[in-house]
């Protein structure tokens, strides 16, 4: 959907077949294995060998799991989190890993920055055409490029709550509240 709309995203295939996902790999090389369901960092691999892929991709094969596969971007170890509540980027931090994860349930380190106004325009752009009230978004830089990698509907704040001064639970409780008081007074 982000690429259809002309949002920068990692080369992405999404598939039930095991020689496509094998394909994936010997065109785009390297790619992070993601769950479909998943947080935290839990889950996602990287695969760099086309032996490793294989044995890899036979045991998600035998689950009958669905392969979701994102090209691997260089991104020094950091990427952006960009908190989205009702049409505004409401906080923003850094993450920097010790390894290509920067989760910080991975044991990145969260730091606060300004919203960049380039990567705010992407959040907001993601959540609009996601139909999000509220959204984290991920965005790395690869070789000076902005990369949406995910967009978050659950979004842990935690992290970000540890470097901004902006109470994310009470600006999450405002919203609510006042949606429901405008479908209140729409009836």
């Amino acid at each position: 959907m982000l690429a259809d709309a002309g949002l920068p995203v990692p080369k992405t295939v999404v598939t039930e077949s095991f020689d496509q996902a094998m394909e994936a790999v010997r065109k785009m090389g390297a790619v992070v294995v993601k769950p479909l369901f998943g947080s935290l960092g839990t889950g996602m691999v990287l695969v760099e060998d086309p032996e490793v892929a294989y044995r890899v991709f036979r045991a998600l094969e035998l689950g009958r799991y669905v392969y979701y596969l994102q090209e691997f971007l260089p991104h020094n170890n950091e990427d952006y989190r960009l908190f989205v509540v009702g049409g505004e980027v409401i906080s923003a931090m850094r993450r920097r890993g010790e390894n290509w994860k920067t989760n910080i349930a991975c044991g990145a380190i969260a730091e606060y920055v300004e919203p960049d106004p380039v990567l705010s325009q992407l959040a907001l752009k993601t959540a609009e055409l996601l139909g999000a009230d509220y959204v984290g978004v991920d965005i790395l830089i690869s070789h000076g490029q902005p990369y949406i990698i995910e967009a978050n509907g659950i979004p842990g704040w935690t992290g970000l709550q540890s470097v901004t001064h902006v109470d994310i639970a009470g600006v999450l409780a405002e919203y609510a509240i006042r949606q429901v008081q405008l479908a209140i007074n729409k009836d």
